[in-house]
């Protein structure tokens, strides 16, 4: 009998120190905080999109108001004024304040512009950070970054720039509305060449210090695989790929030295056989300075023979299996393809005869104009009506139809310009210039 008159004791006990607790996790009351966000200007109106988080999730909706303030950025010549009640549903933890964003004001050189957003009277949380700044960047906008920045592709989306970082050996993650990076994904040694698969979920980065290419997923952004490339003629080691749209990729290899002796492969992505392609180049030799690269569709590959004397190019047509080549006589070094694989562009290198962007007819190979002016990288619209191409010290707008440069949008880090790639909506740039990533919003 005592003993169980013991254990109901240690029972009652037990209840009442439970309840209480209970009660008082009941009882606590979560903060709501607002951050900070950041956009690059355009010359459209964008949305910047102030995140407003919970400490922990309520049982009930917590609504706070909202207002913006004035700061270096002006309502009404910058962004759009914004007030109101924002609710935040229950058991989440996350919503947004969206700001409207006026067309481009200032360009690149200028100091950001920045407002305020302010939360006030929260209802079921408590006020936690309750203030937050908007950042306006100016457009171009100089995402800086350290190291020799090579190559640089841009998701499907059109939100992320992925660029490749031979000094540090990793693969860096731009967010190209924002301009900010993100954690970079390590790779092999001294990355070149970049693409993506037409889904977005794969990377392959060509690891030109050795023979390998990197196969990394993008949602994990870790290395999932190596594939070992050829050894060739003299150790051969990759230099750029190009993904289509048939599950195959073409990529390029280099080495110590120069002239023909590198090839053009073909790569089968699902099961990385590799085999010559030998369409390509010289019966799929190349030089040791070969790029290659696609269209916005993925539908054809290009191909350029730099360190030739002759110029001679190639274009890869999927749909068809067939491949068209042709010479411009000059020595060649960057090259664009028209969203649709219609139009080639080719600039020429520091060693060529003369300073122009050479027009391409891919169904034919034939040379249809030039665009007077020295430039480096190169980026084709849609169609190959128009495109951009990287000059010492900016951005040049061409009209291909018309072979003009039809105006120049400054962009003071490209006095030592690089590559460049073009968003697939068309909307966005990303150049490797003097300090890192130069963003130019179209």
């Amino acid at each position: 009998m005592r003993l169980f008159k013991t254990l109901a004791a240690i029972a009652l006990a037990t209840t009442l120190f439970v309840i209480p607790a209970a009660a008082n996790a009941a009882a606590a009351t979560p903060t709501v905080s607002v951050h900070g966000a950041a956009l690059i200007a355009a010359p459209r109106s964008e949305t910047l999109k102030f995140p407003v988080t919970l400490s922990a999730a309520s049982a009930s909706p917590v609504t706070v108001h909202y207002a913006t303030a004035d700061g270096t950025a002006v309502a009404g010549t910058d962004y759009t004024a914004a007030s109101g009640t924002l609710t935040i549903p229950a058991s989440s933890t996350r919503a947004v304040i969206a700001v409207k964003i006026l067309s481009v004001a200032f360009t690149s050189g200028a100091p950001d512009k920045t407002f305020t957003m302010n939360l006030s009277s929260p209802s079921g949380a408590t006020l936690g950070a309750g203030t937050a700044n908007g950042v306006i960047h100016p457009d171009p906008y100089v995402a800086a970054r350290p190291g020799s920045l090579q190559d640089a592709v841009i998701d499907p989306s059109s939100r992320t720039a992925y660029i490749t970082n031979s000094t540090s050996n990793e693969v860096e993650v731009l967010n190209i509305g924002t301009g900010s990076y993100s954690a970079p994904i390590p790779v092999g040694s001294q990355p070149i060449g970049i693409d993506i698969t037409p889904d977005g979920k794969t990377l392959y980065v060509c690891d030109s210090g050795g023979q390998t290419i990197s196969v990394v997923d993008v949602a994990s952004r870790k290395v999932v695989k190596t594939i070992i490339t050829p050894p060739g003629f003299d150790s051969e080691r990759a230099f750029t790929i190009a993904i289509g749209n048939n599950g195959h990729a073409l990529f390029t290899t280099t080495f110590n030295g120069s002239g023909f002796g590198a090839h053009v492969y073909d790569l089968n992505l699902s099961t990385d056989a590799i085999s010559v392609f030998t369409p390509g180049g010289i019966n799929g030799q190349v030089t040791e300075l070969s790029p290659v690269f696609r269209s916005a569709d993925y539908s054809t590959i290009g191909g350029l023979l730099g360190d030739d004397s002759g110029g001679p190019f190639f274009v890869y047509h999927i749909s068809g299996n067939t491949t068209v080549s042709g010479s411009l006589n000059n020595f060649i070094q960057w090259g664009g393809l028209s969203g649709n694989g219609k139009v080639l562009l080719i600039d020429p290198s520091a060693f060529a005869f003369n300073a122009s962007t050479y027009v391409v007819d891919t169904s034919t190979g034939a040379q249809t104009g030039t665009i007077p002016g020295a430039s480096s990288g190169v980026v084709v619209n849609g169609n190959g009506a128009f495109g951009h191409r990287l000059e010492p010290g900016d951005v040049g707008t061409l009209n291909v139809t018309r072979f003009l440069e039809t105006g120049t949008i400054p962009a003071p880090d490209a006095s030592n310009p690089g590559n460049m790639a073009g968003s697939p909506n068309g909307l966005a740039l990303v150049a490797i210039t003097s300090s890192g990533v130069t963003i130019v919003r179209l």
